[in-house]
């Protein structure tokens, strides 16, 4: 989900292009190939990743209590502005592109800040750089286990849909549609990359791992805190336009979201699970960006 929105910036249509939209000319046979490829390497992923005590956790319990209040406060403080900017845009009927992707950088900027600020006042715990260091470089590589899985959760709801309503195509995230609505307009564009990997992963971290999840721990058990917080995360993604994608989406971000989850509660720090989601962020668009250069 990306908090930061394009507000009132024209779009032009464009193809959508992603690693994962060919599934719409996956036949039953090439489907169970590619499933069970998917699967053999999710299976190997998660059998080396338990060897090596990834899906240990820590004995001691040291999560930040944060109140219900404080979760309000930072979902508001992020949301709030892409609320209130695109209506004042359309208010005062301002069409000058170059304003409006200043004004799109200016917003995310001050989301980041507002998300930082939060934790750092709220849920910032102390810690040596090499710690943290090392458990954002683990989540960074937690993409090589989480990828497989992702994709072959990607591929069997959307062949169940399929199956269900013949008529289904795979329709393209809404931060990718708008990427590719506006590679025509630099600004825009490099706002849009800069907000899909580094904005939109560090803001959600703090939001959902940081507040939510943390607000949920100070009542529950670990499992279901990181499950609740997940449902909400991939719900928070469906959006009109994706259309019945929405039901392909929901389940693969709940898998991503858990694995988010699991990593906060392991490293105990919110660079995990934000290295983690770079890296998924990051890794993904680069397939969309080498796939757009070739059209």
């Amino acid at each position: 989900m990306s908090f930061v929105k394009l507000g009132e910036l024209e779009f032009t249509e464009t193809k959508p292009v992603s690693q994962i939209t060919q599934i719409n000319d996956l036949s039953l046979e090439n489907f169970l190939i590619t499933e069970s490829f998917y699967f053999i390497l999710s299976a190997l992923a998660i059998f080396m990743a338990y060897r090596f005590g990834f899906f240990s956790y820590p004995k001691t319990n040291s999560n930040p209590k944060t109140k219900l209040w404080q979760v309000a406060l930072a979902f508001l403080s992020v949301l709030l502005p892409t609320l209130v900017i695109p209506t004042i845009l359309h208010s005062v009927s301002f069409n000058n592109i170059a304003f409006q992707s200043s004004l799109f950088w200016a917003v995310g900027l001050c989301q980041i800040a507002a998300a930082l600020i939060l934790a750092y006042t709220y849920i910032y715990q102390p810690d040596s750089a090499t710690s943290k260091l090392k458990s954002f470089a683990l989540g960074f590589l937690t993409w090589l286990l989480v990828f497989p899985q992702f994709l072959f959760v990607v591929l069997l709801f959307s062949e169940l849909i399929r199956l269900t309503f013949p008529s289904y195509h795979f329709i393209e995230q809404s931060p990718v549609k708008q990427l590719l609505s506006v590679k025509d307009n630099p600004m825009a564009f490099y706002g849009v990359i800069f907000t899909i990997v580094i904005g939109a992963p560090i803001v959600e971290e703090v939001l959902f791992r940081g507040f939510l999840q943390n607000w949920f721990r100070s009542r529950l058990t670990k499992f279901p805190a990181i499950a609740l917080t997940s449902l909400i995360f991939a719900f928070l993604h469906v959006t009109e336009e994706q259309q019945s994608t929405n039901y392909v989406l929901v389940p693969a971000l709940f898998l991503l979201s858990c694995y988010l989850g699991h990593l906060y509660e392991r490293e105990k720090t919110l660079l995990a699970s934000i290295g983690l989601h770079m890296a998924f962020n990051t890794i993904s668009l680069l397939f969309i960006l080498s796939q757009l250069s070739g059209t």
